[in-house]
């Protein structure tokens, strides 16, 4: 067996190492599958992060909620928000940790939720090409489990017409 020489164990090193960081696994964007769940006059956060996580430090971060005009709820780019880009219904209402972004957090926190920030909010890192969607639900009433409010009076008058049919046909019968 010959020896490779020392130019061409350092060329192939150096082929190895271009092809591994050229074909190297991409960073995934990814957000909550579940909904967030809120009660107007509260404080949320949309998780969101960078797997593997890698600094997000210096990248556009943007946050969107497709159907708003102008859709842009926050948008993060040279270490600060481009406010006159961004929603005027959002103004003073989001940030995102600005500590964090060096771990690839990218999640936003919404303060002072209304009724009508529900729907579905996108994060996009253009730089990487990713986004990623999360859901937010707000209602004026939310019970332990996650039932929206409009469920609970449709059950509640549901039962309420039941117990007056069986009252009424009680009552036919007396008769």
């Amino acid at each position: 067996i010959e020896c490779l020489s020392v130019p061409s164990l350092l060329c192939f090193s150096i082929t190895c190492s271009f092809i591994s960081s050229h074909f190297a696994e991409q960073p995934q964007l990814i957000c909550s599958h579940q909904p967030n769940i809120a009660q107007p006059g509260d404080d949320v956060i949309l998780s969101c992060r960078l797997d593997p996580p890698i600094s997000a430090s210096s990248e556009t971060v943007e946050w969107t909620r497709p159907g708003l005009n102008p859709e842009y709820v926050h948008v993060h780019q040279d270490g600060r928000l481009l406010h006159q880009i961004q929603n005027p219904s959002y103004s003073r209402r989001t940030r995102l940790f600005v500590d964090e972004l060096k771990h690839g957090n990218v999640s936003m926190k919404i303060f002072k939720v209304k009724l009508s920030d529900e729907g579905t909010y996108r994060c996009l890192i253009p730089s990487v090409q990713k986004e990623a969607s999360v859901q937010l639900l707000v209602d004026e009433i939310t019970v332990a489990t996650g039932v929206p409010a409009h469920w609970i009076v449709l059950t509640v008058i549901t039962i309420f017409i039941l117990l007056f049919l069986i009252f009424a046909c009680l009552m036919k019968r007396k008769q």
